[in-house]
């Protein structure tokens, strides 16, 4: 695999966090090998939505989360200032208030900088603003587009993502990791 001087910035939504967080692969979570490569932001409210509202509910994956956060794994960004116009087309397309953080701060960022997603209407309404989000499992075939994942690991890594997502999603992603498609 080729060294990358410097890693992908990146901004989880709380879907996609959870899913990195909920599964394991060669004894390791999905995030470690994520955060091999990819700098792991989040906005305040999907640290609270993951981590804080987890921890609440003795969920494993937010503790895991939270031991991260502490060993400065992720980096948590400070609140963004909310457009009051967009912020109102946000809430008329159904997004809801983290996902709404999500857009403002994203809009704050480096043009660098990935949404990562696997919300259905977060992706389609970050698209029909203009960005380009990223579908969590498309994170990892672009991992090994650039070299910086084996395919056999990203093989196994969706498919132990496979219970988090619609029939046919990771299907895709895996016929597209192999040349089918």
């Amino acid at each position: 695999m080729k060294k990358r001087k410097r890693k992908i910035l990146t901004l989880f939504d709380s879907g996609a966090l959870i899913t990195s967080a909920k599964f394991r692969v060669r004894d390791r979570l999905i995030i470690d090998y994520v955060v091999d490569c990819c700098r792991v932001n989040l906005s305040p409210e999907v640290k609270h939505e993951t981590i804080d509202m987890g921890l609440l509910f003795g969920y494993q994956d937010a503790q895991d989360l939270a031991n991260r956060l502490d060993k400065g794994i992720f980096l948590v960004l400070n609140t963004a200032v909310r457009d009051d116009a967009l912020e109102s087309i946000l809430t008329n397309l159904g997004l809801e208030y983290a996902d709404c953080a999500i857009v403002h701060t994203y809009k704050s960022m480096s043009s660098q900088t990935k949404l990562i997603t696997d919300d259905h209407r977060l992706f389609i309404s970050t698209t029909r603003l203009g960005f380009s989000p990223i579908f969590f499992p498309d994170l990892i075939l672009m991992l090994v587009n650039k070299e910086w994942m084996k395919a056999a690991l990203a093989t196994e890594i969706l498919e132990a993502m496979q219970p988090r997502y619609a029939k046919g999603f990771i299907d895709l992603t895996l016929k597209r990791l192999k040349g089918v498609i």
